[in-house]
């Protein structure tokens, strides 16, 4: 393409006086002036106007930093503080409680008779068709006071408060077994068991209309998805906070800490999987598969055949950000949500699994679920392109050179090749 120079980087407004208008939010200089409202870029520079103000002329020489308008908005959210209230579910022996404090919850609650469902106390907020409720619960020899050894503590979808109905539990019981209950609207129940090691555990139900998905972590950002639970509860579903005591006369305490109720008026779609370049850019989207030479990947509106030399990682749980710093900038294998890491090349992959080559282990499968966090193929590279493109749905672009059409930015990234984004898409540049 003409108008590519070498070692700096160049933007260009192509066209006969055509103006670009862009709505910003700030425009920063590399001497820390910062300006904000409607940015036109003309004649090799940004002019920001504001109000009645006089309009600020600012040369790309000058310009570090520059804030579109064009963001993705988040699905409406309500996360408002909403009043807890308590209920005791089932029978127990001394009636439960709960109090905050410094954002912590704690549900002091007895026994039950036999099982769980047959007594807890809760602490309960109302949470609609659609949101999901997070906790973390202490394991049960870190709790302050001798005694303190709850026999079940976790979190619930209920139908009812008194108990009837279908729910999906999802509860440690000892601090050693992480369990999912369900129970469906005709009363069939089903149980699954998962034993843990740590000083405690994050729990999360994520409710979509008829889809319940519950997860687990060990360290808050790392997520073991464990099943999708199909149960028909009704809009009026309650969040919990359950414990169940280890004996019906001893009050047992449980502190729940990192507590969030979400309630979402539309679904709100899981982070996308990214690809990481060895240059450092980031393509949010959809991993369709991988052979000797290339890595195949939707993103910003296309298909890319990336080579293999010019991937750094492929990561399919991108909230697991303290696993991936841990790793050396160099290894290759692929990593695990439980922290554990199979050193081995990349050989193919599609959809569903990813097959690497072991010294260790030979040739190994493994599904791409949520157990998987990433596949690390190369390192990355030294070099720090002097531009950052970020896109409005999280992608970010490390780019040499650069620009500005009427309407969309050309760039050139060292791995992708050439690249044109509409400038409606744009949601920040950054020198």
């Amino acid at each position: 393409m003409n108008g590519w120079r070498s070692g700096r980087v160049l933007l260009l407004l192509v066209g006969f006086g055509f103006a670009v208008h862009l709505q910003a939010g700030e425009l920063e200089t590399i001497d820390d002036r910062k300006f904000t409202g409607t940015v036109i870029a003309a004649d090799n520079a940004f002019v920001v106007t504001s109000g009645s103000a006089a309009p600020q002329r600012v040369t790309l020489s000058r310009v570090r930093r520059v804030i579109f308008s064009n963001r993705a908005e988040p699905a409406p959210t309500d996360s408002a503080s909403v009043e807890w209230h308590g209920q005791s579910v089932g029978a127990l022996g001394i009636k439960g409680s709960f109090t905050q404090s410094n954002e912590v919850i704690h549900v002091t609650a007895t026994g039950s008779q036999k099982r769980f469902s047959d007594g807890r106390f809760c602490a309960w907020q109302p949470l609609g068709e659609q949101g999901e409720i997070v906790a973390f619960v202490p394991a049960p020899d870190t709790l302050a006071k001798e005694g303190q050894r709850y026999r079940v503590a976790g979190i619930e979808l209920l139908a009812s408060l008194d108990g009837s109905g279908p729910r999906v539990s999802l509860v440690t019981e000892h601090g050693r077994n992480v369990i999912v209950q369900s129970r469906t609207s005709a009363g069939k129940e089903r149980s699954k068991h998962i034993a843990i090691k740590g000083k405690g555990v994050w729990l999360r139900l994520v409710r979509n209309k008829l889809e319940i998905i519950p997860s687990l972590s060990l360290d808050g950002e790392a997520w073991r998805r464990l099943d999708t639970e199909i149960i028909a509860l009704p809009d009026s579903a309650f969040a919990t906070l359950s414990v169940c005591g280890a004996k019906s006369d001893l009050a047992i305490n449980v502190p729940f800490s990192n507590v969030r109720v979400t309630r979402r008026s539309t679904a709100v779609a899981p982070a996308k999987p990214v690809l990481l370049t060895r240059s450092g850019s980031r393509l949010n989207g959809d991993h369709l598969g991988a052979d000797g030479s290339v890595v195949r990947w939707a993103a910003l509106g296309r298909e890319w055949n990336v080579s293999l030399v010019n991937v750094s990682r492929l990561v399919f749980q991108p909230e697991a950000t303290a696993l991936l710093r841990r790793l050396a900038p160099d290894r290759v294998g692929a990593l695990f949500a439980n922290g554990e890491f199979v050193d081995g090349e990349l050989l193919r992959s599609d959809r569903t699994r990813v097959t690497i080559s072991s010294v260790l282990f030979g040739i190994r499968s493994f599904p791409v679920n949520d157990e998987l966090v990433a596949v690390c193929v190369r390192g990355s590279s030294a070099t720090v392109p002097p531009l950052q493109i970020t896109h409005h749905d999280g992608s970010v672009l490390k780019v040499q050179e650069l620009s500005i059409q009427p309407a969309s930015l050309i760039l050139r990234e060292a791995g992708l090749g050439e690249i044109t984004l509409p400038l409606d898409t744009i949601q920040e540049l950054t020198r």
